[in-house]
């Protein structure tokens, strides 16, 4: 006889078949791992200061790019992406900078999910990793993505200039390019913390570029890249005893 207090193997089978329900009663006492994988180190995106294809965006991250590249030299590496364009929910296609853009791209979630996996082999001995991709407006387009990257914001604040600055470069995007530029400051209205070299972007910026010249600006980005792959890769001296 087996009493109620202590069911058997066998017990415990019969009742996993009378009650079809007990799979939801286990999912209690299985939950699901609350953590995500992420990359080794965080992957970098350099956005602003409006789309990532108008040509004023190009011009500013391929000459700051390049000086990121040649700084790091073999401690950063650098990809063409197509992450962010991917499958998900949310008000992303109902973004009003993003409509009759690209409709086309929302059945791409099987590719970016290749993608992350190759930025996360990518990323596996703990080098910088530099992601550029046409499809990463805001931090928005990849929250859905396991990625946790490290966005620089490159900024006009000036209206004025920044259409200047776009006229000059040709764009035949005036209006939606100036309202993704202004959707950006709005995401970095409200901060945290004291010293503006290291406030916390609540929205998901490490840090916003506002600098004139160009080597102002890398030296601010690269300041905060040096700090970054210096933590990666610190151990204490005790370690080695």
């Amino acid at each position: 006889m087996v009493s109620d207090e202590d069911p058997t193997p066998a017990a415990t089978s019969k009742s996993t078949t009378d009650h079809p329900g007990q799979d939801r009663s286990r999912s209690i006492w299985e939950p699901k791992c609350p953590y995500k994988v992420v990359p080794s180190s965080r992957p970098i995106i350099l956005l602003g200061p409006t789309l990532q294809h108008s040509r004023l965006t190009q011009l500013l991250h391929l000459a700051l790019r390049e000086e990121i590249l040649k700084h790091f030299g073999k401690k950063i590496k650098y990809v063409k992406s197509d992450i962010g364009s991917g499958q998900q929910t949310g008000d992303r296609k109902g973004a009003r900078w993003l409509r009759g853009l690209r409709d086309s791209d929302y059945d791409r979630g099987q590719d970016e999910n290749q993608e992350v996996e190759l930025i996360m082999r990518m990323t596996s001995k703990l080098h910088l990793l530099l992601v550029d991709s046409p499809h990463i407006h805001t931090p928005d387009d990849v929250q859905h993505l396991p990625l946790s990257p490290i966005f620089f914001l490159i900024r006009v604040s000036d209206n004025k200039i920044l259409a200047k600055l776009l006229r000059n470069t040709g764009t035949t995007r005036m209006a939606a390019e100036i309202e993704v530029a202004n959707d950006l400051k709005t995401m970095n209205n409200d901060r945290v913390g004291g010293h503006d070299d290291e406030q916390l972007i609540a929205r998901g910026f490490e840090m916003v570029i506002e600098e004139n010249g160009l080597r102002e600006a890398t030296w601010r980005i690269i300041s905060y890249l040096e700090k970054y792959i210096h933590a990666l890769h610190y151990h204490h001296k005790e370690d080695d005893k």
